[in-house]
């Protein structure tokens, strides 16, 4: 069984699709994997080495510290045989092109490919192909759910579940929108009767359209993050961000009698050089 150390190396050896199911739903479990690679270039008079950071800078991003290359994660998985060469089995190692090579890579079409063919599983919740769902079940993408999020469900009673709303005509009047399933579900309290359906409509409710609220999230680092605060730690940061981000819910918290005394008793329960309890 192989560690996040050497599972790309694992997945290169033996793509993910002939591995077993076990094999298979602990490499999901675990993610992609994010190892240091030693690997150092001459670029003019200077040496590059590789930066854990970039990690950070690309989300698909994973790599091999044996082979000493950087791969795709998502081309990894969905596409081994059809992939990117470069990014899904040679690696890529070249430091001085890899800004413009990734961006490339991101906008090609396998990796767009492959990216699509993990999100699949969104055509089960298409209202306008219920009635043909009904006919011939979507395996297709109902293995894409198992394939990206098998550990969360219950295969065979999600299966059921969804030939129940394919089939019922009153789980599918008036609500043609995911919201209005998820309000539906909860307000029969079909949630419980329901639970893997109830927990697939979720799934897809958290995917988001498009990146307005990540956008908006970073606007309000303006705020948190000005230059009398340069040297604030990324704890304290994200912490800030958040409680900016959610004023809303904290604004209701502080309406509990107990919210100031419970926030007090956490911040004396961290240890600190000060003494701030009064005896």
């Amino acid at each position: 069984m192989a560690d996040s150390a050497n599972i790309v190396d694992l997945i290169l050896a033996k793509p993910l699709e002939s591995l077993p199911y076990e094999e298979k739903l602990r490499i999901k479990q675990q993610g992609r994997s994010t190892p240091k690679i030693d690997l150092v270039q001459k670029i003019g008079k200077s040496n590059r080495s590789f930066q854990l950071s970039l990690y950070d800078k690309v989300s698909w991003l994973t790599g091999s510290a044996v082979k000493k290359k950087m791969y795709c994660w998502p081309c990894l998985l969905m596409k081994p045989s059809h992939g990117c060469v470069v990014w899904s089995k040679l690696g890529f190692g070249d430091l001085s092109n890899f800004d413009r090579a990734y961006k490339r890579h991101e906008n090609s079409n396998e990796h767009v490919s492959a990216y699509l063919e993990s999100m699949l599983f969104l055509e089960l919740f298409n209202p306008g192909k219920f009635d043909d769902m009904r006919q011939a079940f979507p395996e297709e993408a109902f293995q894409s759910v198992l394939k990206s999020y098998g550990h969360h469900f219950d295969s065979g009673r999600l299966r059921s579940e969804l030939q129940v709303l394919y089939s019922d005509q009153d789980l599918q009047s008036n609500r043609g929108k995911l919201c209005d399933y998820l309000v539906f579900l909860k307000d029969m309290e079909l949630d419980s009767a329901m639970p893997q359906l109830y927990k697939l409509f979720s799934l897809v409710a958290t995917i988001g359209a498009t990146s307005a609220g990540v956008e908006r999230s970073f606007s309000c680092l303006k705020r948190l993050k000005s230059y009398t605060r340069n040297t604030m730690g990324q704890g304290r940061l994200s912490s800030l961000a958040l409680l900016a981000i959610e004023r809303t819910l904290v604004k209701s918290l502080e309406k509990t009698p107990s919210w100031y005394d419970r926030v007090t008793e956490h911040f004396l329960e961290k240890e600190r050089r000060a003494e701030f309890t009064y005896e």
